[in-house]
């Protein structure tokens, strides 16, 4: 049966095909006109060619069934055993037609069943006894009608239509559950964003029986036949709902069963909480009922199933049918062939999309819900859900994607063209072609839409029609056969590493300015951020912030090792953006013990703030780490403080556990430009180093870093010393000795470039400091000869350079907007995220201290799009775990912890 989720849907798929866009999915459907249609793929890329000039491969079988009044007319398909019946009006006119499995006509002509209403929105037809029953919605000035005909096995009618409902409300949907001998014809009317939901059993040759209601005031349904009628899920708005629920948008799972004389069982709650968005799909496994829903009871919305017995036993309690990576939304659920043990689950993994299109996956699902093994991938370039159906032992799909029939990369302007997928039992493919048929010679064999693929008894078709008036309907044939075309979809190889584990939101709300994680040494991680914000601006320059004025959130969030986050904590609400924000846990003692370091507004004044929190990111202390008064500089311009950076210092000797703590630097503009500064606290915060100036040269410093190696602790920023004028900086270090942070040797750039360098990540490998930064492009460099990507240095125990700095390239030469590594003794991993396009993509590499790095891998497309601040952090050395900012779909800022499988 088709979801409700696909209802939403086809009221879009006679859109002129100039307005369809490739969508991203996801998310709740929107609420709009419930006016259905057949499944429909569209043709997005016309390029007409005269037949004689048509190239390459055979076309696919085809017949031409009829002429419809346009493209728009809806043709309707029902299929028995190895028959099928067509369905449509045109010219005033209610016709059928007989065919074979594969789409051939049996007769020469269509059969006349009668006249056709002015306006008929809807209609369907499904094989019943020993004939056919058709169904259809007809307007009647302010009324609509349901009207009933039925046909015998050669599609005859056997009498005039009957009305078996009459609404002084719309009628935007009608289907039929066809028994033995009998059916339900279902329907549904809207009211605003609820619909009931009702059905009439009917009998052919008999007088239909009252109608039912099946559902009250759904939020969104879908059902599925069943051996003794149907079972039907909703979704509705729980008691005292408020905001999305009370909008339409979420509610609670509800299932029941009717039989075929209208008998509804008692509703049974499958999901109680409003966590249930309306793209409800219930499909068949065997015996069993599967239930599908996207699901937003966690920051991130994830794809939840149920397993349900006849009679409304719950043998598989809502359960995540997938491994969350990120935001998923359900795609499709769809019924295995006959008493086939297995449904087939299709859905997105928005973190994991393509640059171009959607990338759905699909997998099989067993009567507990469960997932098999084998997967695959399916490109669909539209909005709304694919034509997918049951294929013998398989399942066939229709899909919109780019074509192509040659080797090598796909053409950048490669058409999207309807393209067939017959998967077998193991998902692979079995065949894959595009729909080209003689039919439509006049535009390279490709139809203008197509819609209703059906599959039986070894044989799938799909109806297809030209555009204009009259339109050209013709049945086209989808055989298993050897094609030189490229399918869009494909069985998934075991992934090979380093590949994400797992994807889970800790923080939704505002936009990210940074994000910062540590490794808690009892396992687990702490994740940290700030967002952003700005602060309000008057005629003559920017207004110092009132006191208890909402600035930037600064919070933090724990990570057991298993994974399981923690209470969010929200250490202040008067931060600064550029302050950012930084993390580090220190080892031993007796309570767990991290130091959070961020920047805050404290009397309009900018101050660096640091608090030690306890093992689950609650506050133990805290205290403002500068306390100074700030003044601006002769042009006006405020002292601020930015680019916070704090790590842990162990003892002076081992054993000795009274003078360990924190080194926090900063960047400071007390003494006119930016200098790096630094200071250092014990465990219980009390400073025992003062502010300390690091640097003394003309030109701005940015982005400190810290990494203790023991007795030395090596500073590393951006320091625009060379090229003052323009800002332009390159990555210099210091080293300095840890207890008393004096300098042990001078400042030294580690490497000088043509551009701007910006952005260090730092990582101690062994005795060895590992240094990766972002190299900008150089103005007027070619894109071959560009050395924009990231660098990175090794800098030995006496702070010199080993051998020369190695460069990653983003993919396909993307400008490089951020970076973070991290080493073990031998071996460094890193990620880094690229703009390419309209599109964001986060990468990983290996690579040993001074070898070059290995390639880059794909892990995610962020939602965010090419302009979201990532701000990439580690935590731990083996770099399992990863803390992002990203965009959701929705908007808001996230803060994501991703695991990672490395070799």
């Amino acid at each position: 049966m088709r979801s409700s989720t696909a209802r939403a849907w086809f009221a879009l798929s006679l859109v002129a095909l100039t307005s369809i866009a490739p969508g991203c999915g996801g998310g709740a459907v929107p609420k709009q006109s419930r006016t259905a249609r057949p499944k429909t793929t569209l043709r997005a890329d016309p390029n007409p060619k005269p037949q004689a000039a048509l190239p390459g491969p055979a076309l696919l079988p085809s017949y031409v069934l009829a002429r419809l009044d346009d493209e728009n007319a809806a043709p309707y398909v029902a299929r028995r055993g190895e028959q099928m019946l067509l369905f449509y009006d045109a010219g005033g006119r209610l016709f059928t037609r007989l065919c074979n499995a594969d789409g051939k006509p049996r007769t020469a002509e269509p059969i006349d069943v009668g006249p056709a209403a002015a306006e008929m929105p809807v209609a369907t037809v499904e094989a019943v006894g020993d004939g056919y029953l058709a169904a259809w919605v007809e307007g009647m000035k302010s009324n609509a009608a349901v009207k009933v005909l039925s046909l015998d096995a050669t599609g005859a009618a056997r009498g005039a239509p009957i009305t078996i409902a009459q609404s002084a409300d719309e009628v935007s949907w009608v289907e039929i559950v066809a028994g033995p001998s009998s059916a339900l014809v279902v329907w549904e009317v809207p009211r605003e964003d609820h619909f009931d939901v009702l059905a009439a059993p009917v009998t052919p040759g008999k007088t239909p029986s009252p109608a039912v209601v099946l559902a009250h005031d759904a939020l969104g349904w879908d059902l599925v036949t069943t051996e003794r009628g149907a079972a039907i899920a909703t979704v509705v708005a729980a008691t005292g709902a408020q905001d999305e629920a009370e909008q339409g948008r979420i509610g609670r799972v509800l299932y029941a069963d009717v039989d075929f004389t209208g008998k509804v069982s008692a509703p049974v709650v499958v999901n109680p909480e409003a966590t249930a968005q309306n793209d409800i799909v219930v499909a068949r496994a065997g015996k069993r009922a599967l239930i599908g829903w996207t699901d937003v009871r966690n920051i991130d919305s994830s794809v939840y199933v149920a397993a349900v017995e006849p009679g409304g036993t719950i043998v598989t309690p809502p359960k995540r049918a997938t491994t969350p990576v990120g935001e998923q939304a359900l795609v499709s659920l769809v019924s295995g062939a006959g008493a086939g043990k297995r449904a087939l689950l299709a859905w997105e993994d928005l973190l994991r999309s393509p640059r171009e299109g959607r990338l759905i996956h699909l997998a099989t699902m067993d009567p507990d819900g469960k997932l098999g093994a084998e997967r695959a991938t399916l490109v669909f370039s539209a909005s709304g859900p694919p034509d997918i159906t049951a294929d013998g032992d398989g399942f066939a799909a229709l899909t919109l994607a780019p074509t192509t029939s040659a080797e090598g990369p796909l053409p950048k302007d490669a058409p999207i063209w309807p393209i067939f997928v017959r998967f077998g039992p193991d998902m692979n493919v079995r065949a894959s072609e595009p729909v080209r048929a003689e039919p439509f010679a006049s535009t390279e064999g490709i139809p203008y839409l197509t819609r209703s693929l059906s599959c039986q008894a070894g044989a799938c078709t799909t109806l297809a029609a030209s555009g204009g008036s009259p339109a050209t309907l013709a049945a086209v044939a989808l055989p298993v056969r050897q094609s030189p075309w490229r399918a869009p979809a494909s069985r998934d190889p075991d992934e090979v590493p380093p590949r994400p584990l797992g994807v889970t939101a800790l923080y939704d709300g505002e936009h990210l300015a940074r994000v910062a994680a540590a490794e808690r040494p009892s396992g687990g991680s702490l994740a940290a951020w700030v967002t952003y914000h700005i602060e309000g601006n008057s005629d003559v320059g920017r207004r110092p912030a009132r006191k208890d004025e909402p600035l930037a959130t600064v919070g933090v969030r724990a990570v057991s090792a298993a994974g399981v986050p923690g209470k969010t904590q929200i250490l202040s609400r008067r931060g600064l953006s550029i302050g950012g924000v930084a993390i580090a846990s220190a080892p031993g003692g007796k309570v767990e013990e991290s130091a959070l370091v961020w920047a805050a507004r404290d009397k309009n004044d900018a101050q660096v703030q640091i608090a030690k929190l306890g093992p689950e990111g609650d506050k133990l202390a805290q205290k403002p780490l500068t306390t100074i008064t700030r003044k601006p500089n002769k042009d006006g311009v405020p002292s601020e403080v930015s680019d916070v950076a704090v790590a842990y210092a162990p003892p002076s000797e081992p054993g000795k556990s009274t003078d360990d703590g924190f080194i926090v630097a900063w960047v400071d503009t007390r003494d006119g430009n930016a200098e790096v500064y630094a200071a250092r606290v014990d465990r219980t915060l009390r400073k025992v180093v003062q502010d300390r100036r690091i640097t003394e040269a003309i030109g701005d410093s940015a982005e400190v870093q810290i990494v203790v190696r023991g007795k030395e602790t090596l500073l590393v920023w951006s320091d625009a010393r060379s090229n003052p004028e323009d800002g332009s900086g390159d990555i210099h270090v210091v080293r300095l000795d840890t207890r008393t942070l004096q300098k042990v040797g001078p400042e030294t750039r580690i490497f000088a470039s043509p551009a701007h360098s910006r952005s260090p990540s730092v990582a101690l490998a062994g005795d060895r400091v590992v240094v990766a930064w972002i190299e900008e492009a150089a103005p007027d460099a070619k894109p071959e000869a560009s050395e924009a990507g990231v660098r990175i240095a090794v800098i030995d125990e006496r702070g010199a350079n080993v051998g020369t700095p190695r460069l990653v390239r983003g993919e396909e030469q993307s400008a490089v907007t951020s970076v973070a590594v991290t080493c073990a003794a031998s071996k460094c991993r890193g990620v880094l995220t690229s703009a390419l396009r309209e599109s964001m993509l986060l990468d990983a590499f290996e690579f040993a201290p001074g070898a070059p790095p290995g390639p880059l891998k794909a892990l995610a497309a962020l939602t965010g799009g090419a302009n979201a601040d990532v701000s990439p952090s580690f935590a731990g050395r083996e770099g399992t775990s990863l803390f992002f900012g990203d965009d959701a779909v929705g908007g808001t800022g996230r803060v994501r912890f991703m695991t990672i499988g490395w070799p």
